[in-house]
Parts: C-alpha cells; sequence; structure tokens
C-alpha cells in the first residue's frame, strides 16, 4: 500500500491509496488545426484529459519536470478499487501506463482532484513582484486585493513548499499591504 505523504497533505484514510498527477501547463500549446479536431482519435484523447494519474509522488514530479506543469493534484481512492482503473491496457496509454503505473481514473472521479503543490518558479515570481510592488512604494488596488485573498495560495501551507519562514512572511505581508490601503485611503480623501 501507498503511504507516501507529503508533509503538506492531509491523512491518507485507512482503505485508500493516494494517486497523484503533474497538472497539464498547455496554456502555451499550439492550438490543433480544425482537421486535427475533427478526428476521433483528437476527440478521444481530449476527453481523456485530467484522468492520467501515478501510484506516487514522484513519478508526477518526474512528469512535471519532463513536461511542464501548473502543478502536481492528488486524489485518494480506493484501494480496492485501483486496478480497475490501471491503465496497462488503455489504448491511449505510453510509457508508465504501459508498465501498469499509470491509472486512468473516470472524468467525475478525477475532477475531484486536489493541487498541493504549484511550481516553485511561479511563486518565486509571484514573491518577487509582490515585494518589489510592497517596498517600491507603488500600492494598488489589486496588489492589495491579491494579499487579502490571494495569500493563502502563497503559503507553504498550501503548496508543499518545505520553508519554515513562509509562514510567518505572507501573514505579515498581507498586514503591512492592509495597513498600507487603510493609510492610503485616509489621507486620500
Amino acid at each position: 500500500m501507498n503511504n507516501e505523504q507529503n508533509i503538506n497533505e492531509p491523512f491518507i484514510s485507512e482503505g485508500f491509496i493516494r494517486l497523484y498527477r503533474s497538472e497539464d501547463d498547455s496554456k502555451n500549446d499550439k492550438p490543433a488545426p480544425e482537421w486535427v479536431k475533427e478526428s476521433s482519435e483528437y476527440k478521444e484523447s481530449e476527453k481523456a484529459k485530467g484522468r492520467w494519474f501515478y501510484k506516487n509522488l514522484e513519478d508526477a514530479k518526474i512528469h512535471a519536470s519532463k513536461f511542464g506543469s501548473r502543478g502536481i493534484s492528488y486524489l485518494d481512492v480506493p484501494l480496492n478499487e485501483l486496478e480497475k482503473y490501471n491503465a496497462k491496457n488503455n489504448k491511449f496509454a505510453g510509457g508508465y501506463g504501459k508498465e501498469g503505473n499509470e491509472y486512468f481514473l473516470p472524468k467525475e472521479m478525477a475532477n475531484n482532484r486536489i493541487i498541493i503543490e504549484v511550481t516553485k518558479k511561479v511563486v518565486s515570481q509571484k514573491r518577487n513582484i509582490l515585494e518589489s510592488k510592497l517596498f517600491s512604494g507603488f500600492f494598488t488596488i489589486a496588489f492589495f486585493a491579491g494579499l487579502i485573498f490571494g495569500a493563502n495560495q502563497l503559503t507553504g501551507n498550501v503548496i508543499g513548499i518545505e520553508n519554515s519562514t513562509s509562514n510567518i512572511y505572507w501573514p505579515i505581508l498581507s498586514f503591512i499591504g492592509i495597513l498600507g490601503f487603510y493609510v492610503i485611503r485616509k489621507y486620500k480623501n
């Protein structure tokens, strides 16, 4: 049984196994030509998107590093149902799937996956942007809204970055941002 668990993930219930996937980063891909979109193979592959999972976190991370990723997600599946989702006999399976190390889940089930990790590059870029806006004096409503509503998404608790200072850093920035918003608002009127 797979009991591998990232420190920032919830506990895996008894009788379940956690499957992981690398979230597709295809936003920069060129759109397929119309004649390709009409093929039955293309339509089938579109239906299969978001439904491929690995049995362990390491395989999902390897996939993410090879093909790019918006993050890592997971889904807990009943252990007694696991093998019926094994992709070894799926016609779209490649590599890991043919080896029996990849799982193809029903769309309804796969849609319940939970994102646990965002690539560190994206987080680093967001932190650099926030720091430059915060310390350069260019406060905007969008910046404050990002601090207020987006701060939880940037903390180590949500994205799985093991950095103990991030648990203190972002709430402090949020407080400074909110305080700055009220100060500017008061003196602007």
